[in-house]
């Protein structure tokens, strides 16, 4: 049982350090001006965040269907 919740203890760590990473990204892309700042790594950046918070959601799901499947 401790390790459960110590998972989930470091599962919600992770999707609250992606969510303000996510937001972090999202003030730099807003406040960026003229050609000279990376605008592409900006967006990858958060594509990326949302894409690792999306997979965490679906986690138990996916692995569901893998047993099922």
């Amino acid at each position: 049982m401790e390790k459960n919740e110590e998972r989930e203890t470091k599962l919600n760590f992770i999707v609250i350090l992606v969510i303000a990473l996510f937001f972090y990204n999202g003030y730099n892309f807003i406040n960026i001006q003229g050609s000279k700042h990376p605008l592409v790594a900006s967006l990858f950046n958060m594509i990326i965040s949302l894409a690792i918070l999306i997979f965490l959601y679906l986690k138990n799901e996916i692995m569901k269907d893998q047993k099922n499947g």
